[in-house]
């Protein structure tokens, strides 16, 4: 199992509400993103931690791997992408009381890796979408999810359909 963080500032309403995730292939210029093409690395079970508005939101679980997509038509009113795409099904579990990342984020940054760090030194979310992160941050995550959200239930369940 994996771990990922997502920031959707600018989709994270529509994304929740068709439970996927989307992200273009390439920039308008042609060129391949690594926060894109991250989506090609997630796999069915995978936990992805949806960050909005500096607040880790939602704990999702992916559904599947990423298939080619037209960008979806509810993300058409940002209409910043090329239109050919990555999505990936997930179920969302949104939190009743969502973590601050600044209100952590000195322990997230010493769990950060060097090189494409979701956050930048001075704890602000990188510029990018989908970023893989080491067990030992999913995992200290959940811990502040379980905590935060009063939960007592193993994260690791076999099923893994609900997180929370």
């Amino acid at each position: 199992m994996n771990y990922f963080i997502v920031f959707q500032n600018k989709t994270y309403n529509e994304e929740m509400n068709g439970e996927y995730l989307w992200a273009p292939q390439r920039a308008k210029g042609g060129k391949k993103i690594y926060h894109w093409t991250n989506m090609t690395k997630v796999k069915d079970g995978d936990i992805i931690f949806s960050i909005y508005k500096s607040n880790l939101v939602s704990v999702n679980i992916s559904k599947g791997i990423a298939v080619d997509s037209i960008r979806p038509h509810d993300l058409d009113k940002v209409n910043l992408w090329n239109k050919n795409g990555w999505l990936l099904k997930v179920k969302y579990n949104c939190l009743k009381n969502p973590i601050n990342i600044k209100d952590n984020i000195h322990e997230i940054l010493k769990l950060c890796p060097s090189k494409y760090s979701p956050f930048t030194k001075n704890g602000r979310g990188s510029q990018g979408y989908l970023f893989q992160i080491e067990k030992r941050l999913g995992e200290y995550l959940i811990g502040l999810v379980k905590e935060k959200n009063n939960l007592k239930i193993n994260y690791l369940m076999e099923d893994r359909k609900s997180v929370v």
